[in-house]
């Protein structure tokens, strides 16, 4: 075209006729319009700034995250009823991992991680898991549970068909294959029957209303945590509102922890103006935003406090003094003859332990764990038959982890009720970070035992 030609410009001219004295067509006088040099480069400039632009607002509006943005969304995941332990700590230059806190950390590092590289799915591929639509593997565990499994003899919904549910802030999904962890969301995890309905955790308030309040300060970054004051002291028995104000300079999650080990029944912070009973409260405290948790403990001890989206949480504890509320059972102390396990994610060290001279005496097994995982042990008792009321199980002892914190102190249980031939499982005593011992007793004869969380993982007690 005659805009494309190069030398001096051209002169406007007359209209000339074409062969036959016609005159020249819309077409004609297109192909031979004369325009500057400079003009196809504007157009050409302008066209490719406004696909940019495009692409950049069409980017921003899918609510993905980007470098540089940090989202922390809670979950939680059961298989056939029971609760699972979490993921342990994972990393990559991705940016999208876990520090085995139960938490989808969405960091992106580089283009790999936003957008669609930060799907739930693909945080479960980066930890060397799998999720489907109809399958899970959780990263760090080798079973995978597909849709059609039949749970397990040790699991509450044993004989039931599988399948596979997930719940983003109290809402099923029917999709989860695009779904990208927004910052605050709670995701709920869950394969066994078809109806099953998993509670939201009871980590919230009590229906009592508060007699005092405790005003504490998270300071520091999001490399390591700490509070002001960091020993707070309540008594057994009282409700106390905590006023928890975030001065640190990333987003925390206040967190104190209850008598069980692990984080089904911890106390956790929402933001002020929520509702704490509600089971869509958010659980993220934004830099320089206030928050707010009503707690109560029946027993006395020492109790760890936490960041939980740092990742040195911190070193703080809840001072419970006064008596306990319930009839104390015996303690490992009492034991007349005790005994020692290791807990490995492999398995227990060793396999079979020999208790002798403890045939219808008081044993005390002391429990480390050594491995990634939560684990516990729970003894078959005369019946052979696991979950029944003759069980003899440990409290739930967790990993060691990188920050060491206050160990809670004694904290009774109920006895089991049963058969005659039952004997009540005495208190789990807490004796350490990932350290726990339990007491029993039983008539002599080889008890086969496993690990609720892992049920693989099985071996002998011997009471002679």
């Amino acid at each position: 075209m005659d805009f494309w030609r190069s030398g001096r410009a051209r002169s406007a001219r007359a209209q000339q006729a074409l062969p036959g004295g016609k005159k020249p067509g819309l077409m004609h006088s297109i192909r031979h319009m004369y325009f500057p040099p400079w003009v196809p480069v504007a157009v050409i400039i302008v066209a490719v700034f406004g696909i940019l632009g495009f692409l950049f607002i069409a980017r921003s509006a899918t609510g993905a995250p980007h470098i540089s943005d940090h989202w922390h969304a809670s979950y939680t995941w059961y298989v056939c009823g029971d609760k699972q332990p979490n993921a342990p700590t994972f990393e990559n230059n991705i940016g999208v991992h876990t520090h085995g806190d139960g938490i989808f950390h969405i960091h992106p590092f580089i283009r790999d991680g936003e957008g669609s590289g930060a799907r739930m799915v693909k945080w479960f591929e980066y930890g060397g898991g799998k999720l489907t639509q109809d399958s899970i593997q959780m990263p760090g565990f080798s079973k995978e549970w597909k849709n059609g499994d039949t749970c397990p003899d040790t699991s509450k919904e044993h004989g039931e068909v599988g399948v596979l549910q997930v719940f983003v802030n109290g809402a099923k999904m029917t999709d989860w294959t695009r779904y990208i962890p927004h910052d605050g969301d709670q995701v709920k995890l869950i394969f066994g029957k078809a109806d099953s309905v998993v509670q939201l955790d009871d980590r919230q308030v009590i229906g009592d209303e508060p007699t005092r309040t405790i005003d504490i300060d998270i300071t520091g970054s999001v490399s390591a945590s700490a509070f002001s004051p960091s020993a707070p002291t309540i008594e057994v028995g009282e409700v106390v509102r905590f006023n928890v104000h975030n001065k640190s300079t990333g987003s925390a999650e206040f967190s104190v922890a209850g008598p069980i080990a692990g984080p089904s029944d911890d106390f956790v912070a929402v933001p002020v103006g929520s509702d704490p009973k509600d089971a869509l409260a958010k659980t993220i405290l934004e830099p320089a935003t206030d928050g707010f948790v009503v707690i109560k403990f029946d027993e006395p001890g020492n109790y760890p406090i936490a960041n939980k989206l740092s990742e040195s949480p911190g070193t703080g504890t809840l001072i419970v003094e006064g008596s306990a509320s319930a009839t104390p059972t015996p303690a490992a102390g009492a034991a007349e003859v005790t005994g020692s396990m290791t807990l490995t994610d492999a398995g227990y060290d060793p396999p079979s332990l020999t208790l002798a001279g403890a045939a219808d005496k008081t044993f005390g097994i002391t429990l480390t764990n050594t491995g990634k995982f939560v684990h516990n042990l729970q003894i078959a008792g005369p019946d052979g038959e696991f979950d029944s009321d003759d069980d003899v199980t440990s409290p739930d002892v967790p990993p060691l982890g990188p920050t060491p914190t206050a160990s809670p102190s004694p904290t009774p249980a109920p006895a089991d009720t049963g058969s005659p031939t039952a004997v009540p499982t005495p208190a789990a005593t807490p004796a350490g970070v990932n350290t726990a011992v339990f007491t029993g007793k039983l008539p002599a004869g080889t008890y086969k035992y496993r690990d609720r969380f892992h049920p693989d993982i099985t071996g002998t007690i011997v009471i002679n």
